[in-house]
């Protein structure tokens, strides 16, 4: 189960980086063929709109467990549940009444992982 995960998560943020790539190369996708309004101007923006779509498309509004462990770049939920604790997570987590685990909005998954990926770009 765990590297269906990965490979899922990693097949995702791939066809979105591979969307953005070619947006930003002026090669890519006509706004006519996008399912959402045109994208924004920035390029931290349309990257976290199309991360967004992939993640909400998969997870749904919401990513918990493994899934989100991995997003966060974490290499085990013993790492997460030390940063949870130490409120070191780079997004908000919050719980569930009812339900186990830490939760956090796909929306602030994606911007996050958009913002790492266009400030630590060599």
């Amino acid at each position: 189960m765990k590297s269906t995960v990965d490979k899922e998560f990693v097949a995702a943020l791939a066809r979105a980086l591979s969307l953005e790539l070619r947006e930003l190369l002026g090669a890519g996708v006509a706004v006519s063929e996008h399912k959402t309004p045109p994208a924004p101007q920035s390029p931290q923006t349309a990257l976290s709109h199309l991360l967004y779509e992939e993640l909400q498309e998969r997870y749904g509004p919401l990513m918990s467990g493994m899934v989100l462990v991995k997003a966060l770049g974490y290499g085990s939920a013993d790492a997460f549940r030390q940063a949870v604790s130490r409120q070191t997570v780079p997004v908000a987590v919050f719980p569930i009444a009812e339900r186990r685990g830490k939760f956090a909005l796909t929306r602030d998954v994606a911007l996050w992982l958009a913002e790492q990926r266009l400030t630590n770009t060599n």
